[in-house]
């Protein structure tokens, strides 16, 4: 619900404000990485790839929403590269002030195009692709697209993969799980 959405999101910049209030304090470096949808291979069953996965290998219609939420996918290759490269970046910089980053592409997807590109990926049937059989959540964020600009001026870092070859990559991996279960 819309109160559960607010408290996660309050109790996440919480958290930050307090490990840098915390980092002060210590005079140790500190840097805040916000990572936006991180995806690939290892998600949990309930997300939305995993649940594309299995109902499309299993020729069932997957119940979705209309998909027109606007997001920034992140490969998880990317992200754990990120925080590496942060980590060295804090080593060797040893900054006084905390650094606060978004971990992002900067490209908004439709969470619709997602589930194409899986499906695609899959070579399954589109039409079990259920758009609209769910009703979006109240108080879904229609766009949450991020900058990196910040991390990159800093770091010089990019993401390395594309959506499609992460996609890809990550269906990949997850339909093999699938065949072993």
């Amino acid at each position: 619900d819309i109160e559960t959405e607010k408290l996660y999101g309050r109790s996440k910049a919480a958290g930050a404000e307090r490990a840098i209030a915390i980092a002060a304090n210590l005079r140790v470096p500190i840097a805040h990485l916000r990572l936006f949808n991180v995806y690939g291979p290892g998600e949990a069953e309930h997300r939305l790839l995993p649940t594309l996965v299995s109902h499309l290998l299993d020729k069932r219609r997957v119940p979705l929403s209309p998909g027109l939420q606007l997001r920034d996918f992140v490969f998880v290759g990317d992200a754990v590269d990120a925080l590496k490269v942060a980590a060295r970046h804090l080593q060797a910089n040893r900054q006084s002030a905390p650094a606060i980053w978004n971990i992002c592409s900067g490209r908004g997807t439709r969470v619709r195009d997602i589930a194409e590109m899986a499906a695609h990926a899959l070579v399954a049937n589109p039409e079990l692709l259920g758009f609209g059989d769910v009703a979006m959540r109240p108080g879904e964020v229609p766009i949450l697209i991020g900058s990196p600009e910040r991390f990159y001026a800093a770091t010089g870092w990019r993401c390395r993969f594309d959506l499609e070859s992460g996609i890809a990559r990550t269906v990949d991996a997850l339909a093999a799980r699938h065949k072993r279960l």
